[in-house]
């Protein structure tokens, strides 16, 4: 599976003029949003017979991406690894369809019976620049941004307030501040006794390992509760889209299922991966 998002809508542009959007459509990377998506889960799913094919043959899948983290599970839960890359080498990976390849000694594939390398097509800094100089301009940027800070639009419009949504999944009024004397239960102090830890972490933990961004996968805490809102499977979405839900994001905590919780166990002693946590005194892992 392939994507392009672009961080900025002037891409779509100076890569039209430059000619390569066709070219790289052709090889799976046209455009499918803007903004955050791939690296943060939001790529899109797998095939299921290929995401069937991965777990029951526990296959190393990977992923190879440009963004800005390559977190365990983060792009796709069934991806145990992810590699960054700039983007030519990822169209290149793409190309190869293994990580398993030497990027400068391999060929990418074969013309006439001849091989293709990776130095055969990949442009030079001169070519780069002459592209960039020719297709790259303030302009372009001045036509897709300033309509959005137009202030004399805004302040024509409407109050920029909405009411609540009871049926959101996305953006939920959270209760914490209300109740009947109008505090809720952060509105008030509280002093903590007998705490007990939910997990022990290894080193290496990330803030995705914690609170995960990626996609909800079925099955999970925040999955079953979608589900009882009458969301379908094909619409849970990920944990970052959810954010503003706090019914779906307080079961994103130790939701990513690449966790190594020290104090749930297997039978042999060692450590059991997952979205797990153990509950004291009495032991029980949920």
């Amino acid at each position: 599976m392939s994507s392009f998002a672009s961080g900025s809508k002037v891409a779509k542009i100076y890569l039209n003029e430059a000619g390569l959007l066709p070219e790289l459509e052709k090889l799976g990377f046209g455009i499918v949003g803007f903004a955050c998506t791939t690296c943060n889960g939001m790529s899109g799913a797998l095939d299921p017979k290929i995401e069937q094919e991965i777990m029951e043959r526990d296959l190393y899948a990977t992923a190879v991406l440009s963004g800005n983290r390559n977190f365990d599970g983060c792009i796709h839960p069934q991806a145990k690894q992810a590699f960054l890359a700039s983007p030519p080498l990822v169209v290149a990976y793409a190309i190869a369809g293994t990580i398993r390849f030497d990027i400068e000694n391999d060929p990418l594939g074969y013309h006439n019976g001849e091989p293709i390398y990776l130095k055969d097509i990949y442009p030079s800094d001169d070519e780069i620049d002459d592209i960039v100089a020719k297709c790259v301009r303030p302009e372009q940027f001045r036509e897709i941004y300033i309509p959005m800070f137009d202030l004399d639009k805004s302040q024509k419009a409407n109050s920029p307030l909405y009411d609540w949504r009871e049926q959101s999944t996305y953006i939920r009024r959270p209760p914490y501040w209300d109740n009947e004397q109008g505090e809720g239960a952060l509105a008030r102090s509280y002093e903590l006794k007998n705490l007990r830890p939910l997990a022990i972490l290894p080193d290496n933990i990330t803030t995705d390992h914690l609170s995960p961004s990626n996609a909800i996968v079925k099955n999970s805490a925040a999955s079953e509760c979608l589900a009882k809102m009458g969301v379908p499977e094909e619409d849970f979405n990920s944990y970052a889209t959810h954010r503003g839900d706090h019914l779906t994001a307080q079961r994103a905590t130790l939701a990513n299922p690449k966790l190594f919780n020290e104090m749930v166990r297997n039978a042999d002693g060692t450590v059991k991966q997952g979205s797990l946590a153990r509950i004291e005194p009495d032991g029980t892992v949920v």
